[in-house]
């Protein structure tokens, strides 16, 4: 795949101070808070993460990573805020990773309400477009801060030209957002460790990419799981071939024995018919 060079990363945008309005404390959400529901948002014309995200299974990925359905939460297009009540301060990230939260609320809400859930997500990811791009990494930036979301990152297959550089990393320190370090390998691939996920977040030649370093291995896109599942099929049927051919000479040597032991008894028996008759015809 050939890709055009990308441009050395540019600084950092200035950050606006993030506002004061924290989210307000969990002991004050009211009961009527759980009743309340996000408003129905209809499909982003300029979405990129069907492409980026669910095409690739990025997200089914890290769900299975993960293994925790009924806790953890890996969705994308969800509503974010502190609540559902709030609606104009309503995010909906491309990515969305939420440990330990409760399932069952999200759904009734059509949401993720920070209050009512207890906590934030643990990680939140926008892939770039030419119309969002430059929202996702300064008013998103601050929206995202304030809502207390641990961890950030962006990401942007062009290499910068929508975002302000082609992979980009946030951690949360005293309600600002940080820079993490983000290592380019080469002109081409560049990598970011999120200790949210425990998992580096890597821009290779445009793609987005996800690598275990417990285990070595990239978490596998839809494409090459599916490649696997057919080498594991080719395999399993090559070596059920294998046995059936082994066990097919097997039993052709058996029965090949089988018949040269039925020979051999029939000769002796044709022998000692002979000597029977000989010993007669000495006797008489």
């Amino acid at each position: 795949m050939t890709t055009k060079p990308i441009a050395a990363p540019k600084q950092d945008v200035q950050q606006k101070d993030v506002p004061k309005q924290a989210i307000p404390k969990l002991n004050q959400v009211e009961p009527a808070e759980y009743l309340a529901v996000f408003p129905e948002y209809p499909p982003r014309g300029d979405m990129n993460n069907p492409i980026y995200l669910h095409e690739p299974s990025h997200m089914r990925s890290i769900a299975i990573h993960f293994g925790r359905d009924e806790t953890t939460l890996v969705l994308s297009e969800v509503p974010i805020s502190p609540s559902a009540t709030i609606r104009r301060e309503h995010r909906r990230p491309d990515l969305v990773v939420a440990f330990n939260c409760d399932r069952d609320l999200l759904i009734r809400q059509k949401g993720y309400a920070t209050r009512t859930q207890g906590k934030p997500p643990d990680f939140v990811l926008e892939v770039a477009s030419s119309t969002t791009g430059i929202i996702d990494f300064t008013d998103k930036r601050i929206d995202y801060a304030a809502y207390g979301i641990p961890e950030y990152w962006r990401y942007d297959r062009t290499g910068g030209d929508y975002h302000d550089v082609a992979l980009a990393g946030d951690v949360l320190v005293n309600g600002e957002y940080k820079r993490l370090d983000v290592r380019w390998h080469d002109g081409r691939r560049c990598s970011g460790y999120s200790e949210a996920l425990d998992l580096y977040v890597c821009w290779e030649y445009g793609q987005l990419r996800w690598y275990d370093h417990k285990t070595g291995k990239y978490l596998m896109t839809f494409f090459e799981e599916r490649e696997f599942r057919l080498q594991e099929t080719e395999r399993a049927n090559e070596e059920a071939f294998a046995r059936w051919r082994a066990e097919t000479r097997a039993a052709q040597e058996a029965y090949a024995h089988q018949q040269a032991e039925a020979e051999n008894r029939r000769l002796r028996a044709e022998l000692e018919a002979i000597r029977h008759r000989m010993r007669s015809d000495e006797e008489n």
